[in-house]
């Protein structure tokens, strides 16, 4: 029988609040609670492999979840203003980063993989951090051809 303090039929506790409790379906079945931890998790890295997040905006949001002991992934997004940014403007943006520091483009497309994050770098700070590295690094990868 479960303690008393965790209130059957509830995944709160007014005794912890920042706390969610995932139970098991019966004594000694830990299979449904983990699918349950697996379905939160899979929400968020979802997100973050679909290109909806950044890798940094992920982690802000896995903090938030934390935190606040759950949540839902897209939901705390959308309350951040989290937003996959316009591939348009992230291409003018690596453009520019390319128009801004010429010396580090020869070196990035004569093969100095180091020049690269100076480029990245570039485009982050044009974007004030929402630009998606990875996807500022294909991008730089394609216009080196």
């Amino acid at each position: 029988v479960p303690d008393f303090r965790w209130l059957l039929g509830r995944t709160d506790s007014p005794w912890y609040p920042s706390v969610r409790l995932l139970r098991q379906q019966a004594d000694g079945t830990w299979a449904s609670v983990l699918e349950q931890l697996q379905a939160k998790l899979a929400a968020l890295t979802t997100l973050e492999v679909g290109g909806a997040l950044t890798a940094t905006q992920a982690k802000a949001v896995l903090a938030e979840i934390v935190a606040n002991g759950g949540g839902d992934a897209a939901a705390i997004a959308a309350a951040k203003g989290f937003e996959a940014m316009d591939t348009g403007a992230l291409e003018a943006m690596v453009d520019q980063a390319i128009a801004d520091q010429p010396d580090a483009w020869a070196k990035f497309c004569a093969g100095e993989g180091k020049a690269m994050g100076a480029l990245v770098g570039a485009v982050m700070k044009l974007s004030q951090g929402k630009a998606d590295g990875k996807l500022v690094t294909a991008l730089l990868n394609a216009k080196k051809g």
